[in-house]
């Protein structure tokens, strides 16, 4: 049996559907917002490619929007309100970033260009640049908004020894400088640096938020905010390994997943749904 064939009888058992391959330009996806069901727009970590796609649920580009900025230094996730959208420069991996910044604008439709805020931040416990390694957890690839706040959480995926520590930050966009403040942290009991955090989706209710990583999701439910990790939890796996990069919620009990080109075998960047129905409705969510 080839190589291929052993990964698609592993991938049966997974509760993902695939539902699309993505375009090149999307090879290295890594945010995905779903302001409506048959709505996604989504964005590349690549420093030569400044746009945001809007993207149909069969993968098709509709329409791209430049971003006006004359930097890009690693995009990460994507999150948005009714009338601002966030993307978040701030990929960190050797933790001596001095330039973190998220870019802020209205909700795109049809237009060929936008010039965005920029949102400047540094972290609360950061005083090295770089740290030491098993300091090294100022990655971030997760992001959600909720009621005039930034919520942050941390990779980890080059501190060494591995932290499995998640940390949860909070920016409030109502002040003139910009601070992520250290709120909490959470024990992901991640192994390997494939277990670490790369995406974050918080339902409209605010009631769930789901952490993504490539191998798994971590739930959480009936927390008190801005703690998002003072509820309960569940990690669910998702039997499928890719490099994932992206998640929203595209209804309240359904998720969008994106992965990212990985190698020859896994094969391009593709697009998955992923129900939480039977789960959410058995916790009365």
């Amino acid at each position: 049996m080839d190589i291929p064939m052993l990964f698609s009888l592993f991938f049966a058992c997974s509760p993902l559907k695939q539902v699309a391959r993505l375009p090149g330009e999307l090879t290295e996806v890594s945010g995905v917002i779903a302001p409506s069901s048959d709505q996604l727009w989504m964005h590349s970590d690549e420093s030569t490619i400044p746009f945001v796609f809007r993207v149909d649920m069969e993968g098709n580009i509709i329409h791209r929007t430049r971003i006006e900025t004359d930097l890009i230094v690693n995009w990460e996730d994507a999150t948005y309100t009714d009338n601002q959208w966030f993307v978040g420069d701030f990929g960190n991996w050797k933790g001596d970033r001095q330039d973190l910044r998220i870019l802020a604008f209205p909700p795109l439709q049809d237009e060929e260009r936008v010039e965005p805020r920029v949102i400047s931040f540094h972290y609360s416990d950061q005083e090295s640049f770089p740290p030491s390694l098993e300091k090294r957890s100022f990655d971030m690839e997760a992001m959600v908004y909720h009621d005039q706040h930034l919520y942050l959480f941390s990779k980890n995926m080059y501190s060494k020894p591995l932290d499995p520590k998640v940390k949860l930050y909070q920016i409030e966009l109502n002040q003139e400088q910009h601070v992520a403040n250290l709120i909490a942290h959470f024990d992901s009991k991640a192994l390997h640096k494939y277990d670490t955090i790369t995406g974050a989706a918080l339902r409209d209710d605010a009631k769930v938020l789901v952490l993504l990583s490539h191998g798994h999701i971590h739930v959480f439910w009936d927390y008190t905010l801005p703690n998002f990790f003072s509820g309960k939890h569940k990690r669910i796996e998702l039997w499928h390994f890719t490099q994932k990069e992206t998640i929203d919620f595209i209804d309240p009990y359904t998720l969008i997943i994106a992965d990212e080109y990985y190698n020859f075998f896994l094969g391009p960047a593709r697009m998955y749904t992923l129900s939480l129905k039977d789960f959410l409705r058995r916790k009365g969510l």
